[in-house]
């Protein structure tokens, strides 16, 4: 039943995406904003306007040899976590205003909560491991004639960022940032592109009494590199944290993707994970997580 339940959420969640969305990568600056403002007077905030932001994703089968091992870091009363959970993510954004005050920069709204779900641990009634919660808010400035060596240069963001797990005491995880980022991508067809992202931030630092992870910076880092990869209906990406930070504390995410031969518009999906930082309860132990299921958007 728990099972069947969760696929239905899944099924909903994706309705709020099966919309038409404005196709950015073909329109020069004045379609795109005529097209931001349609989206913006049809649609009220948080409604069917809204578009996805980061893969969204459940995942039915996700390992990790040691999760029971280290049940205690993450689950409370004394429960023993399974090995295998499940594990989903959901991520939209929204466009809350376009071309501000005549500047050129969009303001946009997202939201990403990632949770990990003990499903097959049902003599403790299946609980959520974990779940991370992650609002941000950004000014984004869009390009499109801005070419170099073929590579197009599609963004320059800068926002403000918070992502907390909403638990307390010894489990309570959080952090704020500000993010500069960068989007560009190169298309040699129109079935084969590349999209590269280029993230950097800066914690906002709180006092000592306040801060439940003082360190979470060393595993974290202060940037994160995405690549896309899309040739005709296969899709593989690797997101790498903490690149450039001469420690070994780097965290991966190697994700693939391909249509379902019976629906074209659910994806299977293969994820690993390596190294740190998947979640925020484990943010400082090292982890190697497979993963298997379906999803309704990766990255492209």
């Amino acid at each position: 039943m728990k099972i069947l339940m969760a696929l239905m959420l899944f099924a909903l969640c994706g309705g709020a995406w099966a919309q038409e969305q404005c196709n950015e990568q073909t329109m020069d600056d004045q379609q795109r904003k005529s097209c931001h403002a349609q989206r913006l007077q049809k649609q009220p905030l948080f409604s069917a306007s809204l578009v996805t932001h980061k893969p969204n994703y459940f995942m039915l089968l996700s390992h990790n040899s040691l999760r029971a091992d280290r049940s205690a870091q993450s689950m409370p009363d004394g429960i023993i976590a399974d090995n295998t959970e499940g594990k989903f993510q959901f991520s939209f954004k929204h466009a809350v205003m376009d071309d501000v005050f005549g500047t050129g920069l969009d303001m946009w709204f997202a939201y990403t909560q990632k949770s990990f779900w003990q499903l097959y641990n049902t003599d403790n009634s299946s609980p959520f491991r974990e779940s991370n919660y992650e609002p941000e808010a950004w000014f984004e400035k869009r390009y499109s004639h801005i070419d170099y060596q073929g590579w197009r240069l599609d963004s320059i963001a800068l926002g403000i960022n918070h992502q907390s797990n909403g638990r307390s005491g010894d489990f309570s995880r959080s952090w704020n940032r500000i993010i500069l980022s960068s989007s560009f991508h190169r298309e040699w067809s129109n079935e084969r592109r590349l999209a590269v992202q280029l993230r950097m931030w800066q914690r906002l630092r709180e006092s000592l009494d306040d801060d439940d992870n003082p360190d979470l910076t060393e595993y974290m880092g202060h940037g994160e590199v995405v690549l896309a990869y899309k040739h005709r209906q296969h899709q593989l990406s690797l997101a790498v944290r903490n690149l450039f930070s001469g420690d070994s504390h780097q965290g991966i995410s190697l994700d693939y993707s391909h249509p379902l031969p019976w629906n074209d518009r659910v994806l299977g999906y293969i994820q690993f994970t390596g190294g740190y930082g998947e979640s925020l309860i484990d943010y400082d132990q090292q982890n190697n997580t497979i993963s298997v299921g379906v999803a309704i958007a990766h990255w492209l």
